[in-house]
């Protein structure tokens, strides 16, 4: 995962001097100085204006918890429980809001 520096005008989001095509924009809208964030193949751009990012990120980072936590009860008859087969699956995307979170410093 990459985070750049980034502003938003009219709807159009650049980085280094350079427009950026096809990226959400997480926000209300209007003019903004925020980041660029890239994981893979996926961007998103967050305003720095926006309440309460970090906050969300430590919830969802919390869910990622929950969620690789849990345990799954079969219901068949002698059949173990445990936990989800992609439990790894949420260890890693908390990894990833966690960096993103200390980005946003």
């Amino acid at each position: 995962m990459k985070v750049f520096d980034a502003t938003c005008t009219a709807g159009v989001v650049t980085a280094d001097g350079l427009v950026v095509t096809d990226c959400p924009i997480l926000g209300e809208g209007g003019s903004s100085s925020g980041y660029l964030v890239i994981s893979g193949t996926d961007l998103v751009y967050l305003p720095k204006t926006t309440p309460d990012v970090k906050a969300l990120l430590v919830l969802l980072e919390t869910l990622c918890d929950t969620i690789a936590a849990l345990t799954v009860t079969s219901s068949a008859p002698g059949s173990p429980s445990g936990t989800p087969i992609n439990a790894s699956d949420f260890v890693a995307v908390k990894a990833d809001l966690t960096t993103l979170k200390d980005a946003l410093k």
